[in-house]
């Protein structure tokens, strides 16, 4: 787990693609208006609807970049809490209720806005 885990790997992956395709996207945009003012009117026209269609795109890259950096720390404390959980060994008692790397990880997964699941370290390591 943590940072050689193959989740860390996808989502900083895909954090370091979005920024680059998001943040190059927007960097040409002057360069479409440079090539839009040179064309005649029909041609000028079409450029810079091209132009708004690649922005739209950027625009949704640019904000994966955000989502993606929160879900990179995210996964990397979720890893640590299962560890600490699972090295921790089976609850000692029934009644004593769910260990408190539970409560943490759920309240990552509603921070990240991750849709509620069935927390892995809430069973005893042996029942996995």
């Amino acid at each position: 787990m943590g940072i050689t885990s193959g989740v860390y790997k996808v989502l900083l992956v895909a954090h370091v693609l979005s920024a680059i395709v998001g943040l190059l996207t927007v960097f040409l945009n002057g360069l479409y208006a440079r090539e839009s003012k040179r064309r005649p009117e029909p041609g000028g026209l079409a450029i810079s609807r091209a132009n708004l269609t690649v922005s739209l795109v950027a625009e949704k890259a640019i904000y994966a970049v955000f989502l993606l950096g929160v879900l990179i720390p995210t996964s990397k404390r979720i890893n640590v809490l299962l560890d600490e959980r699972v090295s921790a060994g089976p609850p000692a008692g029934a009644a004593a209720g769910p260990p408190p790397q539970v409560a943490q990880v759920e309240a990552l997964d509603r921070r990240a806005g991750s849709p509620p699941w069935p927390c892995p370290c809430s069973s005893s390591p042996s029942s996995a």
